[in-house]
């Protein structure tokens, strides 16, 4: 028992040490149960809602319980946050865990260790929280690997006091996404406890698993999964124990870009983008769902245009003139003008995202 304390406080103290950046992820990228070590842009504020469904005893009755996510990416890809749950499985199915709250709130932050596609072989994260609902220190870690069209996950995660049990509790887990294409792709978990019990009240802790179909919703950066699952909840301990239920729901994401909302001042040097001779190349990063107010050059000066965001974008010419089509998120485009004078742009699937050219 000491050495399943011991390996549970060293996941959750591997979880806090500040390491490098991961790539943001989505449902698209992980199955129902397991986080896929998803940290998200800086200045990217997110939504996360899970609401699952069962029928109850004889009486036919529809239970919902929700998992409601809010959290906040920061700089060097760290992301914190909250979530909270209604009707938890945390109180050990109403058996061992007398004053232990069916409302479970975890508060957590997640940090990126690696990226398979900046040259590392794997994706590596860490996370460490609190359960409020069992008063517990918990931690993650996850690996994650893309082989072709499959992304490949592996998960340990250590409870200090798990389940309300008074001792230290250790999962174990892995799961699989196969992408389809850009927009759809099929998911499946399984995690376990690695000594699982039975409850005073007789149910057992089963192993949990869940199936999901992704879906991203175009020129969004939004994605759904429609889930079956015999879990209840989405925190760490919820998504590490099954019932003898299966359960029929969905995630819905939506981030939110809080540099649209929240931009710099109009005095920000970087709002006017301006090259310097005529041989420069003006690079404007497209980021937050925003260009920059302006963008100055020469006759024959280059724009090269890189989305940094999610989600594809084009620039497109208010007087149609030019047109760069989709860019795919990672991906740029290159505009070259030779007459003088001033072109209004805009982004076609976010006529919001506006700003304007001026050649002189």
């Amino acid at each position: 028992m000491k050495n399943t304390r011991f390996l549970a406080l060293l996941l959750v103290a591997g979880a806090l040490i500040n390491v490098r950046p991961a790539e943001a992820q989505s449902v698209l990228n992980r199955p129902p149960n397991l986080s896929g070590g998803w940290t998200g842009m800086s200045g990217q504020l997110h939504f996360n809602v899970i609401h699952r469904f069962q029928i109850s005893g004889t009486s036919d009755k529809v239970t919902n319980t929700p998992t409601i996510f809010v959290t906040v990416g920061l700089p060097h890809r760290l992301l914190v946050g909250t979530s909270l749950s209604s009707n938890s499985l945390t109180d050990g199915f109403g058996g061992n865990c007398a004053g232990c709250s069916p409302n479970e709130l975890e508060l957590f932050a997640r940090y990126g260790v690696l990226r398979e596609s900046v040259g590392h072989k794997v994706d590596l994260s860490v996370q460490g929280g609190f359960n409020t609902a069992t008063e517990s220190f918990d931690g993650e870690i996850t690996l994650g690997r893309w082989i072709d069209r499959v992304r490949f996950l592996g998960i340990a995660r250590g409870f200090g006091n798990g389940y309300g049990s008074g001792d230290g509790r250790v999962a174990i887990g892995a799961g699989a996404v196969v992408r389809l294409g850009r927009f759809v792709a099929f998911s499946g978990d399984v995690v376990s406890l690695t000594a699982r019990r039975t409850f005073v009240s007789g149910e057992k802790e089963n192993i949990a698993w869940g199936l999901g179909l992704q879906l991203g919703i175009p020129y969004t950066p939004h994605t759904i999964s429609l889930q079956a699952t015999n879990t209840q909840t989405g925190s760490l301990q919820g998504s590490s124990v099954g019932s003898g239920q299966t359960r029929y729901g969905f995630e819905f994401t939506i981030p939110l870009m809080l540099g649209r909302y929240f931009g710099r001042s109009e005095n920000s040097v970087d709002r006017v983008l301006v090259a310097e001779n005529d041989e420069d190349e003006v690079v404007v990063e497209i980021r937050n769902m925003k260009f920059p107010d302006a963008i100055e050059i020469r006759p024959g000066g280059t724009i090269r245009f890189v989305n940094l965001d999610s989600v594809a974008h084009t620039v497109t010419a208010d007087d149609g003139t030019w047109n760069s089509d989709l860019i795919e998120p990672g991906q740029s485009w290159t505009l070259t003008l030779s007459e003088t004078g001033e072109t209004s742009f805009h982004c076609i699937p976010h006529s919001f995202m506006r700003s304007v050219v001026r050649v002189g």
